[in-house]
């Protein structure tokens, strides 16, 4: 009897302690400084990725296309690689932050070259 009243109250503390902690982390501010270090950098991408896209709307996104010219910040949907945001552009090329990482994709491409 003894027994089960041990296993009992260990299993009620661990719910309690699952509780807590998931009120405290709702309750902390989330700063995105603080919550970087210690991260792979898998984690970290994937934290820029979603601060860069939280506020994405599907009309406001260009759909890629080698064709045409970007801008910075500009959100774009690709067919392979989803939502993304244009972190940089040169004449020729954009690098362009996704889900999974930084993709190098072509710009300006004239339609002669194919």
């Amino acid at each position: 009897m003894e027994a089960k009243r041990a296993k009992l109250v260990a299993k009620a503390l661990k719910i309690a302690e699952r509780h807590t902690a998931a009120v405290l982390a709702k309750s902390q501010p989330k700063d995105t400084e603080n919550t970087d270090q210690g991260l792979s950098p898998e984690a970290v991408l994937l934290s820029m990725w979603h601060e860069a896209t939280k506020d994405a709307h599907p009309l406001k996104t260009k759909i890629y296309d080698q064709h045409r010219m970007y801008k910075v910040d500009d959100l774009i949907s690709h067919k392979a690689f989803g939502l993304g945001k244009v972190q940089e552009t040169t004449e020729d090329s954009m690098v362009v932050l996704f889900r999974h990482g930084f993709e190098n994709l072509d710009i300006g491409v004239d339609k002669e070259e194919f």
